[in-house]
């Protein structure tokens, strides 16, 4: 579907579609606007928004995992989160209301149509289908080196990683051809116009859903230094709130939703937006505001790929250190986790409770945050367990939990729908270490500048996910 859009915009400019809709927009929405005072203009669109939600939330039929009482309470979880941000805003008389209101619209209106709408949940499991398709040609590769008994035996070694080298190969692949280019492009532009957006912005958002928050950084290298504290803020938590489409694939094939991992990352966006844009408003003038360009992705050595399966072979070296660091990690934190939960042990034998672990404590930590995302009363200690193991190790170990323990396998189909928004996103430690790593070597000078809002976009990333997983609760139909 992908590349046939693509050959067919070789020939038909994507403007003729674009152009239109602006149109239409400027002609019809934006009529609309001026015809409000413009003191009133926020609070009438906060209305919109507001009175939409609740219209699409509570008028539909109730399911059998889908009360009412469950959705207002989603609805409650989700209001006190914004609640949260508006509280704790770091300049909160410079708020700048439209990408808010617009980044909740957004979200409700992708959520809504794929978890409502026969149209989403169709076009959404087929591009399920087709992420679990892929999975199978990467599997040949597993057979070929082993056998077929070696991929039975489920080991994430095998048959996630090598999954993660091959989407690799193909992202780099795709790269060199065009195809991310344009992709990245034309939704930087899409973003940056709603939401009124820097290009650098605009970019880091357009790439992350898709390609992570590495590849994010590395598009946006050259604008790194001139950056705003806003804009620093807003890319790192663009990074924190989804995961990259390698990573999408993993988790499908471990047995996650597509459907609901797909549309996470594509919620967690214009939510992550709305979070940053509270938290940290803009009180700078952004370098590129109004202008977006993409850099090419050259190697640092200078030396260009001659042709597509020179593209092929970088790619699938790039795949297997990247997937070498991932396992390497896994182990180490595990491992890590591990030796604390033994310490915690050695100590709570003396006051007569010796099997008390890490995932026990995080599980009440995040125990009201499972609550106000709308789980089912039984399942909040399980799912904030979840959480606590997105958070303090990462999403890889939250979902093969979820995915293969039966105390989790066992979860509800509604908790299971919440659980699986609120893990899907890099905010997690590793993660912090991670961006800053990147970001620090792309631009020396300004790591300390990272360093300073690192800590609050990780959580605005947790938030992003919290919100979408909230989201979910409220629309999910069973």
């Amino acid at each position: 579907m992908v590349v046939t859009l693509r050959l067919v915009t070789f020939y038909i400019p994507a403007r003729y579609a674009l152009i239109p809709l602006q149109i239409g927009w400027r002609h019809g929405m934006t009529v609309v606007e001026k015809a409000v005072p413009e003191q009133r203009r926020t609070a009438t669109g906060a209305a919109i928004v507001l009175v939409a939600l609740l219209l699409g939330v509570f008028i539909p039929g109730e399911t059998t995992y889908n009360h009412r009482a469950d959705r207002a309470v989603s609805v409650f979880g989700y209001l006190v989160f914004l609640s949260g941000l508006f509280i704790t805003s770091r300049h909160r008389k410079h708020i700048n209301w439209k990408p808010v209101i617009v980044g909740i619209l957004v979200q409700f209106i992708v959520g809504f149509f794929v978890l409502r709408t026969t149209l989403g949940k169709t076009i959404f499991q087929f591009l399920s289908s087709a992420l679990t398709t892929l999975l199978t040609y990467a599997y040949q590769g597993v057979v070929f080196l082993t056998d077929t008994s070696v991929l039975n035996l489920g080991w994430f070694l095998v048959n996630s990683l090598s999954v993660f080298v091959f989407f690799v190969a193909l992202v780099q692949m795709a790269y060199y051809v065009g195809f991310v280019q344009w992709g990245v492009t034309k939704l930087a532009y899409n973003f940056g116009w709603a939401f009124s957006l820097s290009g650098a912005e605009a970019l880091a958002a357009g790439v992350t859903p898709f390609l992570g928050m590495g590849e994010a950084a590395i598009i946006i290298k050259g604008f790194i230094p001139q950056l705003t504290q806003a804009e620093i803020h807003q890319v790192m938590t663009s990074g924190f709130a989804t995961i990259s489409g390698s990573l999408m694939v993993v988790y499908i094939g471990l047995g996650a939703s597509g459907q609901a991992v797909i549309s996470s990352c594509l919620m967690s966006i214009p939510a992550s937006i709305a979070i940053s844009k509270m938290r940290v408003p803009e009180i700078e003038e952004p370098l590129t505001l109004g202008h977006i360009s993409i850099l090419d992705n050259e190697p640092e050595d200078g030396t260009s790929e001659s042709n597509i399966l020179h593209a092929m072979a970088n790619g699938a070296w790039t795949g297997l250190k990247v997937a070498g660091m991932v396992a390497a990690n896994l182990i180490v934190i595990i491992s890590i986790v591990a030796l604390c939960n033994g310490i915690l042990q050695w100590c709570f034998k003396y006051i007569g409770a010796p099997h008390v672990t890490i995932s026990q404590i995080f599980g009440y930590i995040f125990y009201p945050v499972a609550f106000l995302m709308g789980v089912p009363r039984d399942e909040l200690y399980l799912v904030g367990q979840l959480i606590g193991m997105k958070t303090i190790q990462n999403e890889f170990v939250a979902f093969a939990a979820l995915t293969g323990q039966p105390k989790f396998e066992a979860i509800s189909p509604r908790g299971n729908i919440i659980a699986t928004y609120a893990i899907c996103g890099f905010a997690n430690i590793g993660s912090i270490g991670i961006q800053l790593g990147i970001y620090g070597q792309l631009s020396p000078k300004r790591r300390g500048d990272f360093a300073k809002e690192a800590l609050s976009a990780c959580i605005c990333g947790a938030l992003a996910t919290f919100m979408s997983a909230s989201l979910a609760g409220m629309i999910f139909s069973g």
